[in-house]
């Protein structure tokens, strides 16, 4: 592979003192105080994110209370990166020792170079060792460069692990990096700068580019969140800072005549964090599924057959993709899967109504505060492009749960709201008149209702983050010592339908707080493998105030794959169902396999 094309050494040498003399950031993560504020919230760009390598992965929306629920972009081998060189701003390869940290965890990775060492890399620069009778300069090569402000969740810890012994890679645990230290080592090699130059077929490569050789190097001692793995050979180490394949909900487009919107617009993008280089601008044989609204579907009586998907081409959707060898429509499941996807952009699902052409109106923001007094200020965005003005649902719903789709009860309904992008609407709820004095926590859902054809259906939804009421007295305190432990696996893998054969499980403890207590929930907020969930909700109602624990695992049905991070906390209830504050939120990790993927900003 050509790395450089530079005509003259000299201008290699300048970039050898460049990276000489460039200090790195390295950023230490602070532990969570409130689940709810801003710091300590999932790290996330749109609705979710996928920093993908060239060996593909896969990105999707799994939180029920969102409107892009089954939403899923999977990339296969090189259909993100062809070539992520670029993006690998530290490599070395058959050096790393696992070490523990201070309470016994291997989560410390001290990376180094051994004999066995065949290069290293930091940022732009390959270096390799060579024997030669010229003196190493006096001074170390320094840390690596790295673009990203926020250290955590942009640059990446991938390790590739030969578990079985024949020499090659076989399983690629990623990491979220809590911590980079430097050391200087002393290298066993001369190391000098390596550049590859191509002349016809032939390639020749030239190790020491201008005479310079390196003896002393720093290197990185990196802290990780979750278990270094441990069984199996270390092959190669790489922090990388690759781009983001992103998943979002945008503004809604105007749709082809003769045709309606039966389900969310779906935005496509990419994004890096690099200045010295660009995101893919297309994807290469990617598989996209797009949800369908099948409530909407039946309302208009739309065959499976008359659904379609589109593309936009500037503002508005233009563009079929539904070709039957490559689209598969299945409104039972609610999900539209497009085969060998190659262009970003807006995609949604279509169907076919003579005489018609309307888009869904789109709650496109949501925000809901609590006062003292009990009112909740609820604002909101929605937007519709075909300027009609729909009707607004307003819903509440207590004690919010994994199941998106229960508990809900209606505030108000709100008759021909001017849809506006710009001007947010504001609405009180009054929650005393619903659910007298209370204390727990509260979601609110925001639904755009529009007539179609003489037909009544819901547009693109949105809900808002938990929040706490609290205008009744003597809820019981909140739990204290909450601990979490997570086991993780060695056999876990990813299975040809996406899926951890063997997830890892949490196991949550907390005392007792004293007072009137029924009973106990369990709230979550994970950054899954492959989906975010969006906000706390709670994952179990443990009714006995004698049961302090829980696990959070497969045979519970709640916890059935990897996650690269995640909050817990819980909360009491007394017999009349006042609920405590959170518990003190505590933030752990597991080891995440599969391919060559992970999440960032």
């Amino acid at each position: 592979m050509e790395f450089f094309k530079l005509k003259k050494d000299i201008k290699i040498l300048s970039m050898i003192f460049t990276v000489i003399f460039i200090a790195a950031f390295s950023l230490t993560s602070t532990a969570a105080v409130n689940p709810l504020s801003k710091t300590d919230r999932l790290f996330r760009y749109g609705e979710s994110s996928l920093r993908v390598g060239s060996l593909g992965g896969e990105v999707g929306v799994t939180d029920s209370t969102n409107a892009l629920n089954g939403t899923k972009l999977s990339l296969g081998i090189d259909a993100f990166l062809s070539d992520e060189t670029e993006f690998i701003r530290f490599q070395v390869d058959n050096a790393g020792k696992i070490k523990k940290d201070r309470k016994g965890r291997p989560r410390i990775l001290v990376t180094n170079v051994t004999k066995k060492t065949t290069s290293f890399k930091r940022n732009a620069i390959i270096l390799k060792p060579k024997k030669t009778k010229k003196k190493p300069v006096e001074f170390a090569l320094t840390e690596p460069f790295f673009a990203a402000t926020d250290f955590r969740h942009t640059n990446i810890l991938v390790l590739h692990i030969d578990s079985d012994k024949d020499n090659k890679a076989d399983k690629f645990p990623t990491y979220f990096i809590k911590d980079i230290k430097y050391r200087t080592i002393k290298l066993p090699k001369k190391y000098g700068v390596t550049i590859t130059k191509k002349k016809g077929k032939k390639k020749k490569e030239k190790i020491g580019v201008a005479g310079v050789f390196f003896n002393k190097a720093k290197f990185p001692v990196i802290t990780t969140y979750a278990d270094l793995v441990t069984e199996g050979k270390i092959l190669l180490v790489q922090v990388l800072e690759v781009p983001n394949a992103i998943i979002d909900l945008p503004q809604p487009l105007k749709v082809k005549d003769g045709w309606v919107a039966v389900g969310p617009p779906v935005n496509i993008s990419t994004f890096t964090t690099l200045i010295d280089t660009t995101a893919p601008t297309s994807l290469d044989n990617a598989t996209l599924s797009v949800p369908i609204f099948t409530d909407v579907v039946s309302a208009l009586g739309i065959s499976d057959s008359d659904i379609a998907v589109f593309r936009n081409k500037g503002s508005k959707l233009k563009t079929m993709v539904s070709i039957s060898d490559t689209v598969s429509i299945d409104t039972i499941t609610g999900i539209a899967k497009i085969k060998n996807v190659k262009e970003l952009g807006t995609y949604q699902a279509l169907g076919k109504l003579s005489g018609v052409s309307k888009s869904l109106p789109v709650i496109t923001s949501l925000k809901a505060r609590s006062k003292s007094n009990g009112n909740v200020e609820i604002k909101y965005t929605v937007v519709d492009v075909d300027g009609d003005k729909p009707d607004i649902k307003i819903e509440y719903r207590t004690n919010p749960s994994v199941d998106g789709s229960s508990g809900w009860k209606t505030i108000k309904t709100i008759n021909n709201v001017k849809p506006s992008a710009k001007k947010a609407h504001k609405f009180t709820w009054k929650s005393k008149s619903d659910i007298g004095k209370a204390a727990g926590y509260f979601q609110i859902r925001v639904t755009p209702i529009k007539t179609i054809n003489g037909k009544s259906v819901r547009g693109v939804f949105r809900t808002s983050e938990t929040f706490r009421i609290e205008t009744s007295k003597g809820a019981p305190k909140a739990p204290d010592k909450l601990k979490a432990k997570v086991k993780n696996d060695p056999d876990n893998e990813i299975d040809a339908d996406g899926k951890d054969t063997n997830p890892p499980q949490v196991s949550l403890s907390w005392n007792k707080p004293s007072g009137n207590v029924a009973g106990y929930n369990v709230y979550r907020q994970a950054r899954f493998r492959n989906g975010v969930e969006d906000t706390f909700k709670v994952i179990k109602t443990i009714n006995d105030s004698s049961t302090t624990s829980y696990k959070d695992n497969s045979d519970n049905g709640t916890l059935t794959t990897s996650f690269l991070e995640a909050y817990y906390t819980v909360t009491a209830f007394d017999s009349s169902g006042k609920e405590s504050k959170f518990a003190k939120p505590l933030s752990v990790a597991s080891i995440v396999f599969g391919s060559y993927y992970y999440y960032g900003k």
